[in-house]
């Protein structure tokens, strides 16, 4: 007869050597990669050098750029304000005041309002405004004259208006050429030099014909060849959709 007495059935352990092996795993790994940071770090410098030098290279070359742009700008600025220096004595030597009084003056109306290059401002003879009146839209810069008055306006007529010729002085590097600058409408003018003069974009015209002076710039320059003179065009130096105008007196 079989005992009835209970018997008992032993769990199976689970290895402990995977876990063990686990462990040890992770802890070489971490070993390694400590004594392997220094390479590892040289390894990725190494690599990402030639992007580091790439983007120092680049800001280099941009920062290059705007020192030269600013000093292209700085050296242009000094050459206006030389011209308008050397005009003032000028003027002084002939006894002939530089100072001025200035009437400002609202643009009522402009192209294609009116006839281009011509300008209709709210100040006339109640203002005291004389025709001949020299004009500019600020500052030093000249950029017509007052060609007719009436009781509360005048009409202003620029010197960039078609068929209107002033002699002038470019200048061109340390040297001055004597041209004949010819208006054609929309703020800008034109001119005949000798093929060779050098004259370039950026280089200034100044014109003593109209009193204080004006100062223009040069955009282009077209040479043909086999051809003797070249036309250099140049621009009013200043915005002509301005709000207001100075009438000097």
């Amino acid at each position: 007869m079989l005992s009835s007495a209970p018997f008992i059935i032993s769990k199976r352990r689970k290895p402990r050597l995977p876990r063990v092996l686990g462990a040890a795993a992770i802890v070489a790994l971490v070993i390694a990669a400590w004594y392997a940071r220094a390479p590892l770090s040289g390894l990725l410098w190494q690599a990402g050098a030639p992007l580091v030098a790439a983007r120092n290279a680049l800001g280099e070359t941009d920062s290059s750029r705007l020192r030269a742009e600013v000093a292209r700008l700085n050296a242009r600025l000094a050459d206006r304000d030389t011209l308008y220096r050397e005009n003032l004595d000028l003027k002084a030597l002939l006894n002939r005041a530089a100072g001025r009084s200035a009437t400002l003056a609202a643009i009522l109306q402009r192209p294609p309002g009116l006839p281009y290059d011509t300008l209709l401002v709210d100040a006339g003879e109640d203002e005291g405004v004389l025709g001949g009146s020299l004009v500019s839209l600020g500052g030093s810069a000249l950029v017509g004259y007052v060609s007719e008055v009436y009781t509360n306006s005048s009409r202003v007529t620029l010197y960039s208006a078609a068929g209107i010729i002033h002699q002038g002085m470019l200048h061109v590097g340390a040297k001055t050429v004597p041209i004949s600058v010819e208006g054609q409408g929309g703020g800008s003018m034109h001119a005949q030099v000798p093929a060779g003069t050098g004259a370039k974009a950026g280089d200034l015209v100044s014109l003593p014909s109209v009193g204080l002076g004006l100062t223009a710039e040069a955009v282009h320059v077209e040479a043909k060849a086999g051809e003797s003179f070249e036309t250099v065009y140049f621009s009013l130096p200043a915005d002509l959709n301005a709000r207001f105008v100075e009438i000097w007196q």
